[in-house]
C-alpha cells in the first residue's frame, strides 16, 4: 500500500490550556501558549521544536495545521482536550486526518472491452472485469 502525505487542520482562533499535551505519530508535545500573541503561533513553535520526523506545523489563517510530509499522520490528545478546543474534527481522542492511500492489486484476467452503439449515433466503451 502506498501512503501519501496527510494533514489535519483546526478552526481559526482556536485555543487550549497551557500545558496540554498532544501526541503526534507517537511523540508527545506539551503546548506552551505563553510567548506570542496567539496560542496558534505557540503551538506551531512547540510542534516544530519537537523535531518529529516528517512533521510540519503551520499557522494557516490563524488555524493550526499539522502535516506529515511523507505518510499517515496520527494525532491524539490528553484529558485537557487541546485538539477539540483548537477546532480539530475528532473521533474520540484522535483527530480525523485527511489522507489518501493507494492499494495496487494484480489481476489474473485481462479486461474485456466491449463496444455498444446506442441509437446509431453514440458509441460507448465499457470495460468488463
Amino acid at each position: 500500500m502506498l501512503q501519501f502525505p496527510s494533514s489535519a487542520k483546526g478552526k481559526a482562533n482556536g485555543t487550549y490550556d497551557t500545558g496540554a499535551k498532544i501526541t503526534i505519530n507517537g511523540t508527545e508535545v506539551t503546548l506552551s501558549g505563553v510567548s506570542s500573541t496567539t496560542k496558534i503561533d505557540d503551538a506551531v513553535k512547540d510542534i516544530n521544536n519537537a523535531s518529529i520526523e516528517n512533521i510540519v506545523a503551520i499557522n494557516e489563517n490563524n488555524a493550526l495545521v499539522i502535516k506529515n510530509t511523507a505518510t499517515l499522520l496520527t494525532i491524539t490528545q490528553d484529558s485537557r482536550k487541546a485538539l477539540e478546543t483548537l477546532g480539530f474534527v475528532m473521533n474520540g481522542d484522535e483527530a480525523v486526518v485527511n489522507a489518501v492511500s493507494l492499494v495496487h492489486k494484480t489481476h489474473s484476467q485481462v479486461p474485456n472491452v466491449q463496444y455498444k452503439v446506442q441509437f446509431g449515433l453514440k458509441q460507448q466503451n465499457q470495460i468488463m472485469v
